[in-house]
This record gives C-alpha cells, sequence and structure tokens, in this order.
C-alpha cells in the first residue's frame, strides 16, 4: 500500500518480482483558489470585483507528498519531491459570478527507486491536469446580507500522462461562507466534496472520493496582509483523517501587482499531505472593463442627475443661482419673501421656522460619512449606527425628496475599476436604508471612484478618507440617474 507514514498495511505482494507501474491518479491534493478574494488556498465566499481578471504564476514545492510501506515498514519515497508551477485565471463576469481556471506545469519531481516492489519512478516534469471551477455568490455583505454565501463547482480533467502522477478525472462542489470582522479582519470556512473514481494498485485501493474542509482569518487593508488556513480532508471509506496548517502573507507593491507567499506542514497525514509544503508567486489583477466601453464610460450628461452644487443657506437653490447665497428663500431667486404687512406679521414665523428646520436636516445628513476598507464593499462595523441616524431623520423629514448616494473610492486602482468599487458601496449604503424604511424614490445612487478626493492621497490616513459614501440632498432632483450607471 502507498502511505505517508510507516505503520501502513503491506501490500499484498508475492515472492515473484512484478512490472514496476504506476496508477492513474493524481498525488496533488491542494486546490488553489485562482481569484484569491478571500485565501490563496481556501474559498471564503468572497468574489473578485466586477469584470476584474486576476492571473497568478504560482511557485510550489511539496517535500514526501507520498511514501510506501510494506510488512509494517517504510521502504521510501514513491515521490520525495516535487516541484510545480501553477498558472491561474479568474474573472469576475458579474458581482455575483466568477469563473477559475488553473493549470499545473511539473518542473521536476523525483522518488526513490522502488521498482523491486513494482512501482515505477514518476516522470520527471509533465503537463499536469487542467481545472476549471464557477462560483455563484448566493448573499453578498455589499448588497447587505448578514454574511457571504456563495456555492462552487469545480472539474479536473484527466488530460495528462499517467506517468507523472498527475492524471485524474474529479468533481468537487463546495459551500463556503466568510464575514468581514471590523475593518481589519475577515472570515471564512469552506465544505466541499471530491468525487473521485477508486483507484487500486497492487490490489490495494490508494484514493477515492473524500470530504474535504477549511477554514480561513485573513487581515485586509492596503500593502501587508497575512492569512492562515486550516484544511482537513477525511475519505468516504473512513481511512485516515489528513490535515495541514498554511500561513503566509500578500504585499501588494503596485496597482496592480500582489507578492504572496505560504508555508505549512501536515498535521495529520494520508495520501497526498506532504511533510512540508511551500507557495511562492505573483498576481496581476487587470479591469477587462475597460474594453466595454458602453459600460465603463462616464454616462453621457444627458442621462445623468444634475451635479448638486453648494447651497450654503440650505433653501435648495444653488449659491450659482441663488441671489441671496446666505438667505434662505424661494425658488428661483432663493432670497427670502418681503417683509409682511403689518396686518399679518405672524403669518411668515411658520415657514421661516420649516425652512430652518429643513436647513438643520440637510447639514445633518450631508455631514454623514461611512467609511470602507481598501478593495472592500462591505459596511464596517460603525456604518449601521451612522445610517440608522440618516434614515430617521429622512423619515422625519418628507421635504427631502431626494437623496444622492456617493460613492468613493481612493485613488489606487484603474480609474473604470474604481468606479465600479464606490458605485458598490453606494449600493451597500442604499440597500441598507431601504431596509430602514427609507423609500426607494428617494433615494438615487452615483460612483464617483477617485474623481473627488477627501484628502491627499500621499498618505495612508488621506486614502482611508476617502473610501467613503457621502448623501447629498436634492430637493428639486431632475433627471433621475440609472443607479447601475458605473457598471
Amino acid at each position: 500500500m502507498w502511505a505517508a507514514a510507516v505503520g501502513a498495511v503491506a501490500l499484498p505482494l508475492g515472492a515473484s518480482a512484478q512490472t514496476a507501474t504506476l496508477p492513474a491518479l493524481s498525488v496533488e491534493r491542494l486546490t488553489l483558489n485562482p481569484g484569491a478574494a478571500d485565501s490563496l488556498v481556501a474559498d471564503g465566499a468572497a468574489l473578485l470585483a466586477p469584470r476584474a481578471l486576476r492571473l497568478g504564476l504560482t511557485g510550489h514545492y511539496e517535500r514526501t507528498p507520498i511514501e510506501y510501506a510494506r510488512d509494517g515498514e517504510l521502504r521510501g519515497a514513491v515521490l520525495g519531491s516535487r516541484f510545480t508551477t501553477h498558472l491561474t485565471a479568474a474573472w469576475a463576469a458579474t458581482p455575483w459570478l466568477e469563473l477559475g481556471a488553473q493549470l499545473p506545469l511539473v518542473v521536476h519531481q523525483q522518488g526513490d527507486a522502488l521498482e523491486a516492489f513494482g512501482v515505477a519512478q514518476p516522470a520527471a516534469t509533465a503537463v499536469g491536469d487542467p481545472r476549471l471551477q464557477v462560483r455563484v455568490a448566493a448573499l453578498r455583505e455589499a448588497a447587505g446580507a448578514p454574511l457571504d454565501l456563495a456555492v462552487g463547482l469545480g472539474a479536473q480533467l484527466p488530460l495528462s500522462n499517467r506517468s507523472a502522477l498527475t492524471r485524474e478525472s474529479e468533481l468537487r462542489p463546495t459551500l463556503s461562507v466568510g464575514r468581514t470582522l471590523g475593518s481589519l479582519l475577515r472570515a471564512g470556512a469552506e465544505v466541499g466534496f471530491s468525487l473521485r473514481r477508486t483507484v487500486d494498485f497492487q490490489g490495494t485501493p490508494i484514493t477515492r472520493s473524500e470530504l474535504e474542509a477549511a477554514a480561513l482569518l485573513h487581515t485586509q487593508g492596503e500593502g501587508l496582509r497575512g492569512e492562515l488556513a486550516l484544511r482537513a480532508s477525511l475519505p468516504t471509506d473512513g481511512a485516515r483523517l489528513s490535515s495541514e496548517l498554511l500561513g503566509g502573507a500578500r504585499y501588494r507593491f503596485a496597482q496592480r501587482v500582489e507578492a504572496y507567499a505560504l508555508a505549512g506542514a501536515g498535521l495529520s497525514r494520508s495520501f497526498g499531505t506532504p511533510t512540508f509544503r511551500g507557495l511562492a508567486g505573483l498576481a496581476f489583477t487587470l479591469d477587462t472593463a475597460t474594453a466595454s466601453s458602453s459600460r465603463t464610460s462616464a454616462p453621457a450628461p444627458s442621462s445623468r442627475a444634475p451635479e448638486v452644487s453648494a447651497d450654503r443657506d440650505g433653501d435648495g437653490v444653488a449659491d450659482a443661482r441663488d441671489a441671496c447665497p446666505t438667505e434662505p428663500g424661494p425658488a428661483p431667486q432663493g432670497c427670502p419673501a418681503p417683509a409682511p404687512a403689518p396686518q399679518a406679521p405672524v403669518a411668515a414665523a411658520p415657514q421661516a421656522e420649516a425652512q430652518r428646520a429643513r436647513a438643520e436636516a440637510v447639514k445633518h445628513v450631508e455631514a454623514q460619512v461611512c467609511l470602507f476598507a481598501w478593495n472592500s464593499s462591505a459596511l464596517s462595523q460603525a456604518c449601521p449606527a451612522t445610517l440608522d441616524d440618516v434614515a430617521r431623520t429622512l423619515q422625519a423629514h418628507e421635504e427631502l425628496e431626494l437623496v444622492v448616494v456617493e460613492g468613493h473610492a481612493d485613488s489606487e486602482g484603474p480609474p473604470a475599476y474604481n468606479r465600479r468599487l464606490s458605485q458598490a458601496r453606494a449600493e451597500a449604503v442604499r440597500h441598507y436604508l431601504l431596509q430602514r424604511g427609507v423609500a426607494p424614490e428617494r433615494l438615487q445612487t452615483r460612483g464617483r471612484g477617485s474623481e473627488q478626493p477627501e484628502a491627499a492621497e500621499s498618505t495612508r490616513a488621506g486614502r482611508r478618507a476617502n473610501r467613503r459614501v457621502r448623501l447629498v440632498v436634492q430637493v428639486q432632483p431632475g433627471e433621475q440617474t440609472s443607479q447601475s450607471e458605473a457598471y
């Protein structure tokens, strides 16, 4: 029997010599996450931003992923070491659909001479089986759900040479969940079932279908990020549990480039779990939406709501058109009404009081800010209290007919990508306000991208301040803006 530990059950070999062969199977049990919006080696239900394409090149070293034991004694390593390069790609077609692919290239592998036991030497190099996957987000924090929930389906296509221990057909459905913990941490978990055919070698089953699970924890934000992943698998026939712990770091040192490295060891070992595993690589994230001008270019002026100009007196008439910009008054001039005739001095008092109350409500709503983590449209822990206050104010002031929810992003990343990210942030705030009872016709969203920074982009604090959503009140809405214009 092939096994990962001394003390495995002996193979039922006869005394006569046998022809050295290798079965058609894949030793690799690690499935990379091509999108890597959460972990590099596990899925926490986060998908790439819409229309983003992530390309990765990962070097992967494994020490003794499979050994050979006979009569309770270790005879040698079928694979003592293996170095593989993985080419990965992931593309988010929509906010809820992500497609992924990966292709392993075995650069070098070697094992001990076990021909006397009927085990042939594997080929030193090989092109491995390609893997395709699709993931669908059933719930999204960015859309107001309490957590992210995704379902996926992966398939390994048996196209490689069987002599390299890289060939195996597999179908792998998965279910994953994830949740943002404050502004710095995110946790997730994944369960899956790897459906494989049972492979016998010299009369003994050595691979079969498995139930798999993973838990992950990683930091969020700019620059350096850390992650920790615990993976485990249990064969359906009750054979030995396999588990390993991997930890590492990721660093984004350019707008589109990320470097990463992880390493770990097998905690409890069985087929395909190495004594040590290390991974390192580079990933490039591109914005494919720039090729679709109808979805990424700025909307024509005729399709956009009028810009909201400064209105210091809060009377609904922009300062540029207000003949009395510091005194509230009705349109079109924006000046206070003439003093009432002596016979009716009390008539103007209720109107002035209403104008003052309205102006205070406008100032209060427009002073509220909801900040977001880097590259995220999920509401932070501080946002709900702020938005609850906004909802109460809007419900108390029905005269505030329209509120433009403006999403913003920092300047890191392509402009088209930032516009979509800022639009997603605005949609998340709008969705929350709708849940709090604000009428949908009173809320309009607009993704500003990085066009209007609040603070200097040269500092980390400034970039953090620019990842925000603000609300702008319009009493006379004018022409409506599509809520999905930034997509």
